[in-house]
């Protein structure tokens, strides 16, 4: 579906994680959380996605690799939601819409811990962050700051994923 190396991403993404590990006390002063690159999807919620049609496959194929990612942290935290999560949050007020992006639908699939949400077009791309806002009706209706293309694709978002925790471990 994708040429997109999950495997390549997932090893470089876990020793990534594993650096920043590596006297994470002692140079904050606190223990690490746990950080997580989850094994592929649980298959009956991947089909439970696919017939709902509402996921873009490019995160469907995602999911079938890697089934969440939680790295809280760095930076502020980095999260791609469990698929799960991500099928009730469209049930549960999570925004489907974002008119200053874009006319067609979104999907949150992550999050940072300062409360911007990461959206995927249902189309399958761009990437979108949602700054931390207000929903009304499955709208995103804004914060302070305005929603902005994170990455033009679902791939390169995972690279700024990538390098987000590269950069951190050598700040």
């Amino acid at each position: 579906m994708t040429d997109f190396d999950y495997d390549s991403w997932r090893a470089s993404i876990e020793q990534a994680i594993r650096g920043l590990l590596v006297g994470f006390e002692q140079r904050f002063g606190f223990p690490p959380d746990e950080h997580i690159v989850g094994p592929p999807s649980d298959p009956a919620v991947l089909a439970e996605a696919r017939a709902a049609g509402t996921i873009p496959d490019v995160l469907l194929e995602f999911y079938h690799h890697v089934g969440e990612v939680s790295m809280p942290d760095v930076h502020v935290g980095y999260f791609v939601h469990p698929l799960r999560q991500v099928l009730d949050d469209e049930k549960s007020g999570m925004p489907v819409r974002a008119p200053a992006l874009t006319s067609g639908t979104i999907v949150v699939f992550g999050s940072d811990g300062g409360g911007s949400l990461f959206a995927l077009e249902g189309r399958g791309a761009p990437v979108y962050v949602l700054p931390s806002g207000g929903v009304r009706d499955g709208t995103y209706t804004g914060g302070l700051e305005p929603p902005t293309v994170l990455a033009p694709t679902f791939g390169a978002f995972l690279d700024w994923l990538k390098e987000r925790v590269e950069a951190f471990s050598r700040s």
